[in-house]
């Protein structure tokens, strides 16, 4: 039985350090992507700064999250449709900053499936990328302002309103 165990360790572990598994803690709902190394660049149409945010599809029965203990954070904050100028901003955050905004993110409260709202449009979208150790690509969240609530999700997970810390712990980010 020894061998079998010896075979079945390496597997276990090579499956734990690949993209989109969910490490480093392990959590298969996480959404990996790259952090962007500049900020985007939004449209003016007329007199109407379009950012080019949009919903992404997917299989929204699993919530949003991040694993804890980020090592940092990248934000992309999006020009609203009349900023002017029309331009978006990257802004950074440590860890102390990740970790309260990661922490935030997991203590919200899930939005109930089949749930309908009829928010005005959102303002002042911002994306957010928590590094960590060991990883190239970031776990990305999209936080979103509207009439409502405010609301943090990713792409193909289902959203969650943001507890009331999350103002103050975002605007630590620089």
């Amino acid at each position: 039985m020894r061998p079998l165990l010896v075979a079945v360790v390496p597997v276990l572990l090579l499956a734990a350090c690949m993209p989109g598994s969910g490490a480093p803690g392990g959590s298969a709902a996480v959404v990996w992507a790259d952090v962007p190394t500049s900020a985007p660049s939004p449209q003016l149409q007329g007199n109407v700064c379009l950012n080019g945010a949009a919903a992404e599809g997917g299989d929204f029965r699993t919530p949003v999250t991040v694993d804890a203990d980020p090592t940092g954070v990248v934000a992309v904050r999006l020009p609203t449709l009349n900023t002017t100028p029309c331009a978006a901003h990257i802004l950074h955050g440590d860890a102390a900053t990740a970790v309260a905004l990661a922490h935030d993110v997991r203590a919200g409260e899930t939005i109930a499936a089949g749930a309908t709202y009829s928010c005005p449009a959102g303002d002042d979208p911002v994306t957010l990328y928590f590094t960590y150790a060991g990883h190239t690509q970031a776990q990305q969240v999209d936080y979103d302002v509207n009439g409502c609530a405010g609301w943090v999700s990713a792409p193909g997970r289902s959203a969650r309103f943001v507890p009331l810390t999350w103002a103050s712990d975002l605007a630590a980010l620089h």
